[in-house]
């Protein structure tokens, strides 16, 4: 008997501290979304060459909506709360827009999202793209083309590995020419795994204990009564 009563509060000690350590939101990019750069973990910014993806520059300007390369266009390239622009070659310099999450995290974590065009009027199309820890030689983690007329879009879900100061950079690509490229692009990254909580372990520890001290007590009365 009393090795049942140990599985059984094992096994609700392991529910509560699952329970305790469920997956949270570490970053929203819509909610997250400010007029300071860095607040909320959130940076914006683009590549300034294209195709090297290290080159991240902020943008200068917040306009009370947007953070911008320039009030006078081109360069056309923009980052609000939901939207983002990039500059195509077209307009003299390629500039590829990166919304980047710097991570306070280490663990498991899982990445949804959404990505379309916002203006559907026509254009080549762009390209979302998502980066985590972004060298020279590294490739998308997730990379998805979007025609220029598609403002369904795709939704998105992928698990990746962070650490504490990973950046994570959501970027979006002109398809040569930025013509028509306003573009949806929001994302959520929650915790999947990391370490417990100490309040959590804590409980754990407690609950065992109880448990055994219950257990080995009703042994006790047991051999008395025989």
């Amino acid at each position: 008997m009393a090795r049942q009563v140990y599985t059984a509060l094992s096994v609700l000690a392991l529910i509560a501290l699952g329970a305790s350590s469920r997956a949270q939101v570490l970053a929203d990019s819509a909610t997250g979304f400010s007029g300071t750069q860095g607040l909320n973990g959130w940076t914006y910014g683009y590549y300034d060459q294209p195709n090297t993806n290290t080159h991240f520059v902020q943008l200068p300007t917040f306009n009370g909506t947007s953070w911008i390369e320039s009030p006078t266009p081109p360069p056309w390239t923009f980052i609000s709360a939901t939207l983002t622009h990039p500059n195509g070659f077209n307009e003299a310099q390629e500039q590829w827009s990166v919304r980047r999450w710097t991570s306070d995290f280490a663990g498991v974590v899982d990445i949804t999202g959404h990505l379309a065009k916002q203006n559907t009027a026509g254009g080549t199309g762009i390209f979302g793209e998502v980066f985590v820890d972004a060298s020279n030689t590294s490739s998308p983690v997730y990379n998805h083309y979007i025609v220029g007329t598609d403002g369904v879009g795709v939704d998105f879900n992928f698990l990746t590995t962070v650490s504490v100061g990973s950046v994570v950079d959501f970027v979006v690509k002109a398809n040569g020419f930025d013509t028509y490229d306003t573009t949806l692009y929001t994302a959520t990254i929650s915790e999947v795994s990391g370490t417990p909580e100490p309040g959590s372990l804590a409980f754990l520890a407690g609950f065992m204990v109880t448990g055994l001290y219950a257990g080995k007590r009703r042994a006790n009365r047991r051999s008395h009564s025989s």
